[in-house]
């Protein structure tokens, strides 16, 4: 079999394969990190997006994979990753050889290991695979700060450790072993993230019966023993019935379908991940698979006839806990576009200054800023202005947008400014 010949001239380029929610993201982090990105999407208007920030597209992955050493790909399904690797202009195919393929997505974990052995089998043993899915949606792949599981090729994931970096928050890169390890890890995640946004939704939906206030219980809940991470991100949606979805019912359908499969293989019950899945599939027969996975408490209001939703008039829920802002502190939030309008609109008549991202003169605006004035980041890393502004108090808005609504709901100080 003809295998390209690899040229790699410059090792800081690379394909990508998969520019959707969370795949745009991670190659634009990949574009800020100086790695050159030839991106590859069935989409015309991702590669469209994609162009208008810098990267490179490609209609074919034959084109997208000339002379690239390094290969991502962050697609959603197993069917999805045969469709580029086995088309006739397929990765397996068209991959130089030795070229590293990294896979992002959550797959299962037999498939990954299975994908490795049709590769070897179509005389591509010198593809070097590495089984990497990520953790933390669309608001981690944005702001490049993803929770990375690796395994496979030890030497392979030293080779690509740069372009990790770039997509992952400071000490978020895991190695579990051996090719499918990382995935196991993966749907154990998800096994329980999916829990997690399911008894959240009961416990409010049973609070809201027993006639308890849903703000308030969220408020003591997030106090208390019975925490989670997710309880505290799911819980702001919840109880503001935003359903725009960051996650979307149908990754959790798909992730718990991984798990439950798995679990039968197995003959090990996982009936708590059953009654889970069978919450989100729900959601999805009822037309709303698009829509954020904390919606999944709305078949509990569909069954109790009572809204969990409490809102206080700007549509934000006070978090219980501490946030590193203050109540009248001046508040500045650094926003893309769309967040913004957004943002104008959740927060409607208070004051909050938000300054876009593309702004040519952000730099000089920042210069003018008084000492100690709060800012808000999105879509981009904090320490990139926190090195260069030192006397500035910078957070990242969206990986911590369950704990900072309660300071932002009161800013007095600065003028609302439209982008």
């Amino acid at each position: 079999m003809d295998t390209p010949t690899p040229n790699f001239k410059d090792k800081r380029h690379v394909g990508f394969a998969g520019l959707g929610a969370m795949g745009f993201g991670m190659a634009s982090n990949l574009l800020r990190a100086g790695i050159s990105v030839k991106g590859f999407d069935v989409n015309p208007e991702a590669l469209q997006k994609f162009e208008a920030i810098g990267g490179q597209t490609s209609s074919s992955m034959r084109d997208a994979s000339q002379n690239q050493s390094k290969f991502f790909v962050m697609v959603a399904t197993p069917k999805q990753v045969d469709s580029i690797m086995f088309g006739s202009d397929g990765l397996s195919v068209c991959l130089p050889r030795s070229a590293i393929l990294c896979l992002f997505s959550t797959l299962p974990p037999n498939y990954v290991v299975e994908l490795k052995k049709r590769l070897d089998l179509k005389g591509r043993e010198d593809i070097r695979l590495v089984d990497c899915p990520v953790s933390g949606g669309v608001v981690g792949a944005t702001s490049g700060l993803l929770s990375v599981i690796m395994a496979g090729d030890p030497t392979a994931i030293i080779e690509i450790h740069p372009e990790l970096e770039a997509i992952s928050a400071p000490g978020r890169l895991f190695s579990t072993g051996p090719l499918g390890s990382a995935s196991v890890m993966k749907m154990l995640n998800q096994h329980l993230a999916g829990i997690h946004i399911v008894a959240a939704a009961e416990t409010f939906a049973f609070a809201k019966t027993l006639g308890l206030s849903s703000r308030n219980t969220y408020q003591i809940l997030m106090e208390s023993e019975g925490a989670s991470w997710i309880m505290g991100d799911r819980g702001v949606s919840m109880l503001n019935a935003d359903w725009n979805a960051k996650s979307s019912v149908t990754i959790f359908t798909k992730d718990l379908g991984i798990v439950n499969d798995t679990a039968d293989s197995l003959s090990l019950p996982c009936p708590i991940a059953s009654v889970a899945l069978q919450s989100f599939t729900e959601r999805v027969a009822l037309g709303h698979g698009s829509d954020d996975d904390s919606s999944v408490i709305c078949n509990y209001e569909h069954i109790t006839g009572l809204k969990v939703a409490e809102f206080d008039g700007n549509g934000t829920v006070l978090s219980p806990r501490q946030s590193p802002l203050h109540q009248g502190d001046p508040v500045i939030l650094i926003a893309g576009k769309e967040w913004a309008e957004q943002l104008s609109q959740a927060f409607s008549g208070q004051s909050l200054q938000v300054i876009r991202q593309s702004d040519a003169d952000i730099f000089l605006i920042l210069d003018d800023i008084p000492e100690k004035t709060i800012v808000g980041v999105m879509e981009t890393k904090v320490e990139e202005f926190s090195s260069k502004y030192p006397s500035l108090s910078f957070f990242d808005f969206q990986v911590t947008r369950s704990h900072d609504y309660q300071s932002l709901q009161v800013p007095n100080t600065i003028e609302f400014r439209s982008p």
